[in-house]
């Protein structure tokens, strides 16, 4: 069997790709929905009052919520930051589990799963923990406090590594003969990555006008 050059085998997957990419832009509203919501379910199931719920940008945010406690309640203000963490975690576990099946599943599901079940979830993880150790801010910062700077980005970008291996692995086994290549996995992830900071970046610029 002739064996497709990287760049070759990177084209294919992004044209049978191509509806995931032309919806991104709504799934990250989608994404920011199910994290407000992860936050507002728990505050909620503790007996807060909701205050405020926004999915849209502002003041250096994509989305926020707010609540209080009654006084004297006893709900938990940690759990009620870091429940989209664990929503998220959850969805990545659960994808994590169906790529072991043996006999593989149709593109569409393999590709929704891998995409959005597994990367689309692990991205609103690292964009928080990213926000806390260069900026000492978000959900992360009121749960486990200051950042420790250099140490603390040594640990994200750990953590990174380690999502990146997993997730090789993921895709080989959720698309089976259509998986990715080694050196072609490792170019979108690349690229990718680049993609997601100048994002990042664009992003915290509009927000500061």
């Amino acid at each position: 069997m002739r064996e497709e050059s990287t760049g070759a085998e990177v084209s294919v997957w992004l044209r049978r790709h191509w509806l995931h990419i032309a919806i991104s832009p709504l799934t990250f509203l989608l994404y920011t929905v199910a994290h407000e919501c992860a936050h507002v379910v728990v505050a909620w199931l503790q007996g807060a009052t909701i205050t405020d719920v926004s999915v849209l940008p502002s003041e250096g945010s994509l989305g926020h919520m707010n609540y209080v406690f009654s006084e004297g309640s006893d709900g938990s203000t940690e759990l009620v930051s870091i429940a989209p963490y664990l929503l998220w975690s959850g969805c990545m576990s659960v994808v994590f589990l169906l790529s072991l099946r043996r006999s593989g599943y149709s593109f569409p599901l393999a590709s929704s799963l891998f995409l959005w079940g597994f990367l689309g979830a692990w991205g609103d993880i690292a964009m928080a923990g990213m926000s806390w150790s260069e900026a000492g801010r978000g959900d992360w910062a009121h749960v486990l406090g200051s950042s420790s700077g250099a140490l603390d980005s040594a640990l994200m970008a750990f953590a990174w590594l380690v999502v990146i291996v997993v997730g090789y692995g993921v895709q080989a086994r959720l698309y089976k003969r259509g998986a990715l290549s080694k050196a072609s996995y490792a170019f979108l992830v690349l690229a990718g990555s680049f993609l997601w900071g100048l994002g990042t970046v664009v992003l915290a610029l509009a927000q500061s006008v």
